[in-house]
């Protein structure tokens, strides 16, 4: 189940690149501007500015599933119809399935940008890795006809995973949402310990560790000193990400509530006063 595929990308590794983001993740990070992406299935939004109250939606849904412009999840089927028939395009299908051949053919189409800029494909999510049954013979094709492969990852995968991997991706960027295990479990519901065993065993090949910078989670002095030094050690750049809030209006077509909204974008003088701080410990910050 992909969830969109975006052309000429220029922060998802090397090169001009075709991200392919995968849905579904095992995360439910509150600052996540994707959240379209953390189930599996079909999802369908609705963008109340463009609605006209016409009742369209409600009439046309075989599963009698949609009342007020909301969808019961629990009656839906994820048939789509909904947003097919909306006349103002007021309702936005998040996620359509793709056969490995369709996805092949789909990325291959930028080629002759992968070779003028070296770049490639990059698997992304959600995370990627929940759906390695798909994302292993994908990776392979595109390996195998010669294209550079990357992969974002939250880096919870297996150490076998990891050996398949390692085998068809050229290059692994990774977060390391916070160096404290004690804090990462309060906040994500999971340890870092396997995040940090992935990236330790990862550190001999193209690797790019990844700091999401979010204010009053991992922004302290101290936590971005650790994550430096951690790098350092590894000898592999550290990336920071700086916090944005875009993703507010998807939270609210999907009737979630977003913890961050208030929250203020990150400026670029204030996360280049982080890296700075970084900087300190280890020379090769991004």
């Amino acid at each position: 189940m992909i969830y969109s595929i975006q052309r000429y990308c220029i922060h998802d590794g090397n090169g001009i690149r075709t991200t392919v983001f995968f849905k579904g993740c095992q995360l439910r990070c509150p600052w996540c501007a994707n959240p379209e992406s953390w189930r599996p299935h079909m999802q369908i939004g609705y963008l109340s500015h463009k609605c006209t109250d016409c009742g369209k939606c409600e009439q046309i849904c075989p599963k009698h599933a949609i009342k007020n412009h909301r969808i019961d999840e629990r009656l839906c089927d994820h048939c789509g119809k909904c947003a097919y028939y909306c006349p103002q395009d007021a309702l936005q299908v998040y996620g359509k399935e793709l056969s490995l051949e369709q996805l092949v053919e789909e990325v291959l189409r930028d080629r002759s940008f992968y070779e003028q800029s070296g770049g490639g494909v990059t698997f992304s999510g959600g995370e990627a890795t929940l759906q390695a049954e798909y994302l292993l013979p994908a990776a392979t094709v595109l390996h195998q006809k010669g294209v550079h492969t990357a992969l974002e990852s939250n880096g919870l995968f297996s150490g076998q995973l990891r050996l398949q991997l390692v085998q068809i991706i050229d290059q692994f960027l990774i977060d390391l949402k916070h160096m404290d295990d004690s804090r990462h479990k309060e906040v994500l519901g999971v340890s870092n310990q396997t995040v940090i065993q992935n990236l330790t065993a990862l550190s001999d090949r193209d690797l790019i560790i990844r700091l999401p910078v979010i204010p009053g989670f991992n922004d302290g002095e101290d936590n971005l000193r650790r994550t430096a030094q951690f790098a350092r050690e590894l000898k592999v750049p550290l990336q920071l990400l700086g916090f944005h809030n875009l993703g507010t209006s998807k939270y609210r077509a999907l009737g979630m509530p977003y913890r961050y909204e208030s929250i203020s974008s990150m400026s670029a003088a204030q996360l280049e006063e982080k890296k700075n701080i970084c900087r300190q410990e280890w020379e090769c910050i991004l």
